[in-house]
């Protein structure tokens, strides 16, 4: 792995997680959609876990050793390739160091990367007219209600055909009856297999 070309990122923000300044970039990927990644050593460093071991658990883990790539990131002495892992599996590296195994001052901080430093870069990313425009919300719940309503015409059109179908088969019933017998009329019994069998249809 650390043969490998490091990425070039299109794309690098800074976000501001309690005291630290996190770094994440986005990546072109060749084969699929562009991903964001960010980078491990500095993360460790910000929770005080040693880089090396961290290195050692994600090289080991049967996921994380096959996502891990070397990123180019701008640092204050130039371009520096790191270590980094896509967001999308920034916390399975983050959930498998215990926080019971810790040094008691760093433990609050992990727990607090934990429960919130995914969602803080996640959000930085995503698209800011689909999070913060106005209206994004009235749009959404316009094409729900659009969506409900196409799927309710669909089952009332579904109830009429049903309805028809069953009226229709009375029809027949009763002229089926008449060239039966003539005048006659059916038992109760008949009357109730017939019942049945319309409620059949009609279910």
């Amino acid at each position: 792995m650390s043969e490998e070309q490091a990425l070039v990122p299109v794309e690098e923000r800074t976000v501001v997680f309690y005291d630290a300044e996190i770094k994440s970039v986005v990546v072109a990927m060749a084969d699929a959609q562009p991903l964001v990644f960010a980078p491990v050593r500095p993360l460790c460093d910000f929770l005080g876990v040693g880089w090396s071991g961290q290195l050692r658990r994600i090289n080991n883990d049967p996921v994380l050793s096959h996502v891990i790539r070397q990123v180019e990131l701008n640092t204050p002495g130039g371009k520096h390739s790191m270590q980094c892992v896509p967001l999308d599996y920034l916390n399975g590296w983050l959930f498998s160091i215990n926080a019971n195994r810790v040094k008691d001052e760093i433990r609050d901080r992990l727990v607090r990367y934990q429960r919130e430093c995914y969602l803080v870069l996640r959000d930085a990313f995503q698209d800011p007219s689909v999070t913060t425009h106005p209206l994004a919300q009235v749009e959404q719940m316009g094409l729900a209600i659009v969506r409900m309503a196409r799927e309710q015409m669909e089952f009332d059109r579904r109830l009429v055909s049903t309805q028809d179908q069953v009226s229709d088969l009375s029809q027949r019933v009763v002229v089926l009856e008449e060239r039966v017998a003539p005048g006659a009329s059916i038992t109760e019994e008949q009357a109730s297999q017939i019942s049945r069998a319309v409620k059949a249809v009609a279910m």
